[in-house]
Parts: structure tokens; C-alpha cells; sequence
């Protein structure tokens, strides 16, 4: 009798993860139809999607103005669903960000507070994952003039292009590329310098920055430098392109060694297409030759009024290991609104870690 018992109840935790499993999926689909159809008439009709929420009087994804007082309230949500081929489906509140910035004369304050994991249908680890809050950034600002802006306080890493995005709504998928969170930090603290040049009548972003020992509260997911420091370079060229250089020298405190770092990116776009990729190579300063080295490529294709599909492609090989990790990504973005990102995406790959996401993710993000 008893073993009956407990046989029942394991068969009802098994029914229980297939039906949380297909009720998940059939979730996904729903989102995806209902991303599907104002697509598809709008393209059937010529007429666009609206290209702002307003609530009253307020645009969301234009941060709430607190009357006169010179600050601004923003942020982010993230709902994830992971459908993971080894573990439960996962539906979680990923991301609930706030961004609080204030503006006077020349100065400029920004910060951003991020609650990872706020709340979820399970947690691997309840100790490491439950409701922790990061800050991802806190810096002061002072333009100089028109080319030259001075920045003190937590920044993100000038290192390619994703990093210094980052904030759900505003990229493509709902992972993000390995090389981008695996090779360096995501974050410092420190100064920096940073504006844009005229140079031959072309446009060139830069970033000087150097960052010492300190921590503030960085994400769990984010790797810490010890000391930093580097610069990046951006062009803007015609057609649509611009192209990227970074460079660095920095320790991680994961391993207390010395590298340098270099770093290549593009970004090409027409008429709604989009072509983009990095690539970072990691070497040590002293010691054996342990080089660290990864890449994506990334398109993004206009399938319907604010329907994309995004193909992605990546590697990174990792010091130590024989083979390089390889995956692909193929999902559909629908822009709902500004601000608004319903996703939907498969994700596979060859010698993955085990803390890499693979099989079905679907997410809601909302700007706010």
C-alpha cells in the first residue's frame, strides 16, 4: 500500500513536469501567434504597428520625468520560459532592472539596480539563485564640450558592442552570445573618457577607461577585474556599416592572471536587415601560452511589420580544453511595440557547459 502510494505520487510529478512542459510550449505557441497575426495583417494592409505604448501620458520606454526635479525613472522586466531537454520547463521573473538618472547643466548621474531572479516556478540552487540584486551601474558624468565627456563610477566594459546594450529589449535574442559573458568582465569600476570625433569628414566613437581593485555589487552571472585598463574605437562609415576596435589589458580575480585582450565587431543595417558579429581573443601575460578566444555572427531578417527572424552562430574556445564550444541560435523577435520584445528561440550546440542554456526559450521584455 504504501509503496503504492509513493508510486502514484511519483507518477503524478512525472505527469505534473509533462503537463508543465506542454502547457509551456503550448504558452510559447500562443505568444507566438499572437506575435504572428497583427504581423501578418499588417503587412497584408501596408500600415505599421504602433510605434509607441502610452499610458495616459506616459511613453513607455521613454522613463517617467519626476516633475522638475531633473530625475528620470526607467528600467526593464524580463519573463523567461526555458524548456531545457535534461530539467523542467522554468518560467521566472529573470530580470526587474531600475534606472534612475538626473540631468543638470553639464552633469549627468545614472544607475541601474537589477533584481535577478525575482521569482520563479524553481530553483536550482535556492541558496545562489533566489532574488538577488545587482548593481550593474552607478557613474557620474561631466561634459566638457561636445567631443569629451568624463565619467567616474561603475560602468559597463567598452568591449564590443553587446555589452554596453545589454538591457533585454534592446537585443535581438533572449540569450546571449557566450563570447560576450565568458571572456571578460562586463563591468568596472573607475574613469573613463569618452565622446566622438570627426576624422576625414567620418564619425569615430572612442573610450579610454582604467578601473582598479574595487567591487560593487556586481551580477552573479558577471566575471570582476582586479585592475583594468583599455579603449575602444568606433567608426561609422557609409552604407550602413560601422566597424569596431578593442583593446585591454586587465586581471580577473577567477584567476589572478594578467592578459590582454583584443577585440573586432561590425554592424551593418538596410532597410530593416541587419548584420552584425565580435570577435575577443584573450592572451596571458606571463606564464604558458593560454590563449582564450571566441566569436558570433548574427543576422537579423524583416519577416513581416516587426516580425524578425535571427539566426546566430557562435564559438568560443576556452584555455585548458581540447575542443571549442559551438552553438547556433534560430528564433523569431516581434516588436510589439517601442519598448516591447516578444521572443521566441531554439538553442543547440556541440561541447556545451553545463550552466549554458540549450533547447526552447521564449521571453517577454518590457522597457520601461
Amino acid at each position: 500500500m504504501v509503496g503504492g502510494v509513493y508510486g502514484n505520487r511519483a507518477c503524478f510529478r512525472r505527469c505534473g513536469r509533462g503537463a508543465r512542459r506542454v502547457l509551456g510550449r503550448l504558452l510559447a505557441m500562443l505568444v507566438a501567434a499572437c506575435a504572428l497575426l497583427p504581423a501578418w495583417c499588417a503587412a497584408q494592409t501596408g500600415e505599421q504597428a504602433p510605434p509607441a505604448l502610452r499610458l495616459g501620458g506616459y511613453e513607455l520606454g521613454r522613463g517617467l520625468q519626476l516633475g522638475d526635479s531633473g530625475f528620470t525613472l526607467g528600467g526593464y522586466a524580463k519573463l523567461m520560459y526555458e524548456d531545457e531537454s535534461d530539467r523542467p520547463p522554468r518560467l521566472s521573473l529573470s530580470h526587474l532592472s531600475l534606472f534612475v538618472w538626473w540631468e543638470h547643466d553639464r552633469f549627468k548621474f545614472f544607475s541601474e539596480l537589477d533584481l535577478e531572479d525575482a521569482a520563479a516556478t524553481r530553483y536550482d540552487h535556492e541558496d545562489e539563485e533566489r532574488r538577488y540584486l545587482a548593481l550593474e551601474r552607478a557613474y557620474l558624468d561631466y561634459a566638457v564640450d561636445d567631443s569629451l565627456t568624463l565619467r567616474a563610477g561603475k560602468f559597463l566594459t567598452p568591449v564590443g558592442r553587446w555589452n554596453q546594450i545589454h538591457a533585454d529589449p534592446l537585443v535581438w535574442t533572449s540569450s546571449r552570445p557566450l563570447v560576450t559573458r565568458e571572456v571578460f568582465p562586463g563591468s568596472a569600476v573607475g574613469v573613463m573618457a569618452l565622446g566622438t570625433l570627426l576624422a576625414r569628414g567620418q564619425e569615430v566613437d572612442y573610450a579610454l577607461y582604467a578601473s582598479g581593485d574595487a567591487r560593487m555589487r556586481a551580477s552573479r552571472e558577471e566575471q570582476e577585474f582586479r585592475e583594468a585598463y583599455g579603449g575602444r574605437l568606433n567608426v561609422r562609415l557609409p552604407g550602413g556599416w560601422q566597424t569596431g576596435v578593442s583593446l585591454g589589458h586587465f586581471e580577473r580575480r577567477s584567476d589572478d592572471a594578467a592578459k590582454y585582450l583584443g577585440g573586432l565587431d561590425f554592424l551593418w543595417s538596410h532597410q530593416g536587415l541587419e548584420l552584425s558579429g565580435e570577435a575577443v581573443w584573450l592572451q596571458a601575460v606571463r606564464g604558458p601560452a593560454r590563449v582564450e578566444r571566441g566569436a558570433f555572427l548574427q543576422a537579423a531578417v524583416p519577416l513581416a511589420a516587426r516580425l524578425y527572424g535571427i539566426v546566430r552562430v557562435e564559438t568560443l574556445k576556452r584555455p585548458g580544453e581540447q575542443d571549442a564550444t559551438r552553438m547556433w541560435v534560430a528564433g523569431l523577435n516581434y516588436r510589439l511595440a517601442q519598448g516591447v520584445a516578444l521572443k521566441a528561440e531554439v538553442v543547440r550546440g556541440t561541447h556545451v557547459p553545463e550552466e549554458v542554456e540549450q533547447g526552447f526559450l521564449a521571453s517577454v521584455s518590457v522597457l520601461f
